[in-house]
């Protein structure tokens, strides 16, 4: 059995190196889509908990699920990075935090 190993790849930049990750690691590409909306929406959730005294996660999950829906969007620039699937389900995320926001924010 032959691997593709990134010797044999002719890589001339960093998006070359996400193009060939993407490409043999199926899985990285909404692995780190789904890690960035975790640490950033706990990043807001505790930064503004701990600088406030209160915090809302709905809004926290919002504002990463936007950013995470921007970074997917820029991921689509270089052809073999994201596919669709995995940048809908990112907008999709996006959404239904918006629309938890909206929700949450009319019965307070």
């Amino acid at each position: 059995m032959v691997y593709n190993t990134i010797d044999t790849k002719n890589i001339t930049g960093l998006d070359g190196i996400f193009v060939y990750v993407a490409n043999e690691v199926p899985i990285f590409v909404p692995a780190f889509l789904l890690s960035t909306w975790l640490i950033v929406s706990l990043l807001i959730y505790f930064g503004t908990r701990k600088f406030s005294g209160q915090a809302d996660f709905f809004s926290a999950a919002a504002s990463a699920g936007f950013l995470t829906c921007v970074l997917g969007t820029v991921m689509t620039f270089t052809p073999g990075i994201i596919n669709l699937y995995s940048l809908s389900t990112t907008i999709a995320i996006a959404i239904f935090s918006f629309i938890f926001l909206w929700v949450k924010r009319n019965r307070d």
